[in-house]
């Protein structure tokens, strides 16, 4: 679990230095997700109560869908996070 956490905290680092100000574009969706995925694996592997993980995978949605473009994206993003 530490090293899943270290590994997602590494890629969120890469994310915000190298692709927060390039174009939309699958591979930055997935840069900005993926650690919250790795979270969510953190979380199960932990036993961590099934409350947490459902936040956590609502949360990870809300970050797909801010890392994408348009309102309606963007409104997606704001509705997951208010879930999670």
């Amino acid at each position: 679990t530490p090293a899943l956490i270290l590994i997602a905290a590494l890629i969120s680092a890469f994310y915000t230095i190298v692709w927060l100000s390039k174009p939309q574009s699958l591979i930055r969706s997935l840069l900005k997700t993926g650690p919250m995925g790795l979270l969510v694996l953190a979380a199960i592997s932990g036993s961590a109560p099934i409350i947490i993980i459902l936040a956590l995978i609502a949360c990870s949605a809300g970050d797909y869908f801010l890392s994408r473009e348009g309102e309606k994206q963007f409104l997606f993003g704001l509705t997951a996070f208010l879930i999670g």
